[in-house]
């Protein structure tokens, strides 16, 4: 009985052995089956074509195996998104489909694709949603916390737009992008997608280096150098070609400061990308100035250029204080001071134009401030969502004269949270004390909303809350 069962055994054996072995005789077979003409030893390392791969998928011969066939001698054909499409249907596997796609022309592809995948997933970690963006993310990411917050923090997100697209060796797609979000906090992101599957997967992210902006950086250079040279030639025609909307040309030649400043400016030193809380990124270019004939590089002026629709423009711009080149404080340009030494320790802050918010919001495709007065204002209900706050509302604080007559009441705020999430318009429909209005509406001007949506699409929305104090 005993050796009635080993025998049996014995012969399945064989029967699996003898069947491996006619898979592999068909295998080699198969991937042998070229033009006669062709050498046997030459047959060996021809590239393979589509129907010599169906057929090892045919003959089930395992997925490594055929996909190290295809990475060892290539394809004799251009392999496209149908190609993977069609060796999926025929019952391909990972490591086949991988091989293919590592073979496959796909900047063409990763630059119609891509893009959408971005915004989905700069949408669904806004929503707070980090589990739905996985299927766009590696796990290294996806399981990341600090990583997901550093692409998009939730109810942050405005708007981004996508610089450029490149191809990387080894199949890896580099996207280089700018977001915004609020209030006016811009980052230059570097995004690494790698395909996967037929679709592409987020690899790796990075906040772009100040290399990045290399081409950028020269430009602003030269546009500081030539501003300069026609500020000290009182070439105001030339300057205004120079500087963004909002930034009188004029004043930098007619400013007391700026008269004293420009004649000592030696050399442009620097350029890097800098926020400086100048909504939005900009390039921040260094130039240093003299001082009794001699260069210290601690004396220096500062400018700040943005790209204003096409074009980069002079947006900003500071001489700076030092112990000996003395500029006085916290003067506008429409000061028009006639002296500026005296002061020790003395700061002369940024003079920007009036059109930063709106140039940035320009660049991302967002309403400017006129534009949004312009918008339709809806009310929730319906197909009309509410908009979202991020974070709790915060308690408004007590002041000494809310104290002494109304201890106790509330304060009835109505406003408008517009399609990029801003609270504006805010009106007292029930005042209590002057100073405790004025407090309930500082601490609503903190927040910022989610839009709300109306077919989802972002709009401005009314709202109304009530701030109950307790100043006992």
């Amino acid at each position: 009985m005993k050796e009635r069962h080993e025998n049996r055994i014995l012969k399945h054996r064989c029967r699996r052995w003898i069947g491996h072995a006619v898979v592999i005789a068909l295998a080699i077979a198969t991937l042998a089956s070229l033009p006669k003409s062709v050498s046997a030893q030459g047959t060996q390392s021809l590239p393979l074509g589509l129907s010599q791969i169906q057929r090892l998928i045919q003959l089930q011969v395992p997925d490594a195996t055929v996909a190290g066939e295809i990475r060892r001698r290539g394809l004799s054909f251009a392999p496209g998104k149908d190609t993977s499409e069609t060796l999926r249907r025929a019952g391909a596997g990972r490591d086949t489909l991988q091989a293919i796609d590592e073979l496959r022309p796909m900047l063409d592809e990763a630059r119609k694709e891509i893009p959408p995948i971005l915004l989905k997933i700069y949408q669904l970690l806004d929503q707070g949603n980090p589990q739905a963006a996985r299927q766009f993310l590696s796990s290294e990411i996806a399981d990341d916390s600090g990583k997901l917050d550093s692409i998009c923090r939730p109810f942050t997100y405005r708007s981004h737009y996508i610089e450029a697209i490149v191809e990387r060796p080894g199949h890896m797609f580099e996207v280089r992008a700018h977001a915004l979000f609020r209030p006016f906090d811009e980052k230059a992101q570097l995004f690494t997608f790698h395909p996967n599957q037929g679709t592409f997967l987020l690899v790796q992210k990075s906040d772009a280096d100040d290399d990045w902006f290399g081409p950028a950086k020269e430009t602003a250079i030269q546009i500081v150098r030539n501003f300069i040279y026609a500020a000290k030639a009182q070439r105001v025609d030339v300057l205004g070609d120079l500087v963004g909307s909002g930034l009188d040309a004029s004043q930098f030649t007619n400013n007391a400061c700026w008269r004293e400043a420009l004649p000592r400016v030696t050399e442009v030193n620097d350029a890097h990308a800098a926020l400086d809380s100048l909504k939005g990124l900009k390039i921040k270019v260094t130039v240093n100035m003299t001082v009794s004939t001699r260069v210290f590089t601690g004396v220096q002026a500062y400018f700040w250029v943005d790209r204003v629709s096409d074009q980069y423009k002079i947006v900003a711009a500071s001489p700076m204080h030092s112990p000996t080149f003395i500029l006085q404080p916290a003067i506008l340009f429409n000061d028009s001071p006639t002296s500026c030494r005296g002061l020790d320790n003395a700061f002369f802050g940024v003079i920007e134009g009036s059109e930063l918010e709106n140039d940035t919001l320009k660049r991302f495709s967002l309403p400017t401030s006129k534009e949004k007065e312009n918008q339709e204002v809806y009310h929730v209900g319906g197909d009309v969502t509410a908009p979202v706050a991020a974070s709790r509302f915060p308690e408004a604080s007590c002041t000494d004269a809310g104290r002494r007559t109304h201890p106790r009441g509330e304060v009835d705020l109505r406003f408008v949270v517009d399609a990029n999430g801003f609270v504006k318009d805010i009106e007292v429909t029930k005042s209590l004390e002057p100073s405790l209005d004025e407090s309930a509406i500082r601490a609503l001007q903190s927040l910022t909303f989610r839009p709300g949506t109306r077919l989802g699409v972002p709009v401005a929305v009314q709202m109304g809350v009530k701030t109950e104090f307790s100043c006992n």
